[in-house]
């Protein structure tokens, strides 16, 4: 039974998202478009399957299984369903938002994927794989958002965009799976795909909800996402109103965020806004010990103690895995490796061609390198970490894609 309805709903699926004019915008074959769903469902099924057989804990099981349970309450106590996500278990009742454990926002974050979830249940009798092709359903419009911002700038450079978009390994396997990782991926392509068109196509109504709602929906699944894009969005919307130099506008933004730091470290050192940042360090370390655990070093709420870590951050963040660690990490540590040599390509034969004169290249550069040195800073464990940058590497991938195979570039 499940097969069949498997069959049904992928076809009907896959059909409904070649006739989504948001999709056909692209520009894209509609059998193009189907191909490229379809594998997106075939990576959803990949994880899915993985993780039931070989770590059956892992958090898309847990969503599902979580859905089941809202789902019978959906069915059985309406009101309660209803309800149960706007009251706190917690002595602190709505404090503590950026904790990662105990506290309200972050049972939230866990809601807002088991509330839909419950809903698709009513269809899919809580089958994961069922699910998956509807959670991917709504998961492609991010790719697609992607591919229609970078096709505005980068012309003639179709196939570079596709496999930048659409098939990073990692990229999709992570964000095809039932939870966070989707949804977020989602939004911030839909936020960037919003922003690139108020400052640099037109300005309409539907935009700038399109715009308030994904950085919202960033807001409260993971709230450290939606601050790291605040600098970014100020220093864009700066390029798009006064003309300057996208990397000098964007290095000065970010030195006065750097320098207001400081500046708030000597005049009120109680405050220690940078212990947002350590407490979830604190909080990741408390996770037992897994098998890809790395050595880290205690963070301090201080600049002194940020930069001292560094290197660290950057070698977790940017360079892990290496080829000698664990062996089920290789696929991932080759993977990464492939992207470092097309980075150190372009940066000695092709770098006129990444287009750092165009603003919206420098936002997606600048805002990726800042969230892979915050996960480098934060988590502890390889495997989290290659799932956290996935999501950011089309942003940053695509454009030295293009950069390598440039054709045409929009001036």
């Amino acid at each position: 039974m499940y097969y069949f309805l498997f069959f049904v709903y992928l076809a009907l699926a896959t059909w409904l998202i070649t006739r989504v004019p948001f999709v056909k915008k692209t520009g894209l074959p509609g059998t193009l478009i189907a191909w490229l769903f379809i594998i997106k469902v075939a990576a959803g099924i990949a994880i899915g399957w993985i993780t039931e057989h070989y770590f059956p804990n892992s958090d898309y099981w847990v969503f599902n299984a979580d859905g089941q349970y809202e789902y019978q309450l959906l069915i059985h106590h309406t009101k309660e369903f209803l309800t149960n996500i706007f009251s706190s278990p917690y002595e602190n009742s709505y404090g503590n938002y950026f904790n990662a454990v105990g506290s309200y926002w972050n049972d939230l974050s866990h809601n807002i994927i088991l509330k839909p979830l419950a809903v698709i249940n009513l269809l899919s009798q809580g089958n994961y794989y069922i699910n998956s092709i509807f959670f991917n359903w709504f998961g492609f419009l991010g790719p697609v958002a992607l591919y229609r911002v970078f096709s505005a700038i980068y012309k003639s450079s179709k196939w570079p965009l596709i496999i930048g978009c659409f098939l990073l390994p990692s990229a999709i396997y992570f964000s095809s799976g039932i939870g966070k990782d989707l949804v977020v991926f989602t939004m911030i392509c839909l936020y960037g795909y919003a922003l690139y068109n108020i400052l640099y196509s037109k300005r309409t109504t539907r935009r700038m909800l399109l715009l308030l709602l994904s950085f919202v929906f960033i807001l409260l699944l993971r709230n450290f996402v939606a601050v790291s894009l605040i600098p970014a969005s100020v220093a864009i919307l700066i390029c798009a109103q006064k003309k300057w130099k996208p990397i000098i506008v964007f290095t000065a933004v970010y030195m006065v965020g750097l320098g207001l730091l400081v500046l708030g470290e000597i005049i009120a050192p109680s405050v220690q806004p940078l212990k947002v940042i350590t407490q979830r360090q604190t909080d990741f370390l408390n996770i037992p010990a897994g098998t890809t655990s790395l050595p880290v070093h205690k963070l301090e709420p201080t600049i002194k103690s940020f930069i001292t870590n560094l290197p660290w951050a950057i070698d977790h963040g940017i360079l892990r895995p290496h080829l000698w660690d664990k062996l089920l990490l290789l696929p991932f540590a080759f993977e990464l490796l492939i992207y470092e040599l097309l980075i150190l390509i372009v940066v000695f034969r092709f770098r006129r061609n990444i287009q750092f004169g165009h603003p919206f290249i420098v936002f997606v550069c600048f805002f990726s390198l800042f969230m892979l040195l915050i996960t480098g800073y934060v988590i502890p464990f390889s495997g989290a970490i290659i799932r956290y940058r996935s999501i950011y590497l089309p942003l940053f991938i695509t454009p030295v894609l293009c950069s390598v195979f440039l054709k045409n570039v929009k001036k």
